[in-house]
C-alpha cells in the first residue's frame, strides 16, 4: 500500500473520531466489510479505547472475521489496562498466542 494513502486515511479516521459521533459505526463498517487496505490498527484501537471500555472494544474486534483480525487482537492485548490483568485475561492471551 502506498504510505501516503495510509497516512491520509489515518488522518481522516482521527478527524472522524474527534469530530463525529459516527466514529464507532465507521470502524464497525471498516472491520465488518474487511476493507482490503491494512491500516496499522494501534491508533484506531487507542481511539476506540477512549470511547469504549476494554471489554466492549474486545467484543467489537472479535465480532467479525476479517483479514487482519489477528493483528488487531494482538495490538489490543498489548494495550490491556492494568485493571484487566487477571487470570481470565492471561488465559485469553495465552489461548490467542497458541
Amino acid at each position: 500500500m502506498n504510505y501516503d494513502f495510509a497516512d491520509s486515511m489515518e488522518y481522516i479516521i482521527k478527524d472522524i473520531a474527534f469530530c463525529s459521533d459516527d466514529f464507532l459505526a465507521i470502524i464497525d463498517l471498516y472491520i465488518k466489510n474487511d476493507v482490503p487496505f491494512n491500516l496499522h490498527p494501534r491508533f484506531i484501537i487507542e481511539l476506540l479505547l477512549e470511547k469504549k471500555n476494554f471489554v466492549e472494544v474486545e467484543e467489537k474486534l472479535n465480532q467479525y472475521d476479517y483479514r487482519y483480525k489477528n493483528n488487531w487482537i494482538y495490538i489490543l492485548y498489548t494495550l490491556i489496562p492494568d485493571n484487566y490483568i487477571n487470570e481470565e485475561y492471561l488465559n485469553k492471551i495465552y489461548d490467542f498466542l497458541k
